[in-house]
């Protein structure tokens, strides 16, 4: 062994084995070249992946903190609808025309607005003095519907808006300063239209030829019959139009309070003569 190393290192001192070294070298030269571009490589991959890592990390503590955001403003706004309520309640208690009326605030457990019936459900009944017939306003003392059905802790009211509601009502217009312009007043019954499967939520028909009605006209409570008391807003005239083959009107009311998000309403179980 030790005379084939003499050999062979006498050889390449010599310069006879430089055509076998650039032989090998051309052979070898690119697997060593190719080993070092894929150790490259793995080092590249390797730094992507971890930097994809970190910010799949990342994103997903931003959409923590999103989502804590977002419940943090849903419970604001929650709150700020509340004392929104509290106040409309307060105004409508504190007003000389309603502070005759003997009220039950309620919260709205149930809607119905999509179904066969224009109704919500109550969360008090009979024990909280809630009776069958007795009107409903929102908040703010805009008439929204009427009594229905009671039991001892919740109750179903129908909205004005349902076909199995008339209220006796007359109309008042007031001018772009917010005074009532002196007018003969149209008095009338305004029949829910849900059922009937039109987009008007309120008609009042039968309206004779003369009648001074016309679109922008106010809507009100007229306190005949008992049912209701007098002068609850309803809502706003939208569209006079005469019916067809026939002489008489038809007005459209667009309720005035919100029907499809009620939460807060308040039962008037009693009222003095009006």
């Amino acid at each position: 062994m030790l005379g084939l190393a003499l050999i062979i290192m006498l050889a390449d001192f010599s310069g006879f084995l430089r055509p076998v070294e650039q032989i090998a070298s051309t052979f070898l030269n690119p697997i060593e070249n190719g080993t070092h571009q894929l150790g490259a490589n793995l080092s590249r991959f390797t730094d992507f992946w971890n930097d994809n890592e970190k910010l799949r990390s990342e994103n997903a503590d931003l959409r923590q903190q999103l989502q804590a955001a977002l419940a943090d403003q849903g419970k604001v706004a929650e709150l700020a609808n509340r004392v929104d309520q509290l106040e409309k309640q307060l105004e409508f208690r504190a007003n000389p025309e309603t502070k005759k009326y003997t009220v039950v605030n309620a919260s709205v457990t149930n809607q119905d607005a999509n179904g066969i019936d224009q109704a919500i459900t109550i969360d008090k009944g009979t024990n909280d003095g809630i009776a069958k017939g007795q009107p409903v306003v929102n908040s703010a003392g805009y008439l929204v519907g009427r009594v229905v059905s009671v039991e001892t802790k919740k109750s179903t009211v129908f909205l004005i808006s349902d076909n199995n509601v008339g209220v006796n009502v007359y109309t008042q217009r007031y001018d772009a300063d917010n005074k009532r312009v002196p007018i003969q007043s149209v008095d009338g019954t305004a029949l829910g239209q849900y059922q009937l499967g039109t987009k008007d939520l309120i008609k009042i028909t039968l309206i004779q030829p003369d009648a001074d009605i016309k679109a922008d006209d106010w809507v009100f409570t007229n306190g005949k019959g008992g049912s209701y008391p007098a002068n609850l807003l309803i809502g706003r005239i939208t569209k006079v139009s005469s019916q067809d083959g026939q002489p008489e009107k038809e007005a459209v009311v667009q309720p005035i309070a919100d029907l499809n998000h009620l939460q807060e309403v308040l039962v008037i179980t009693a009222w003095g003569s009006s």
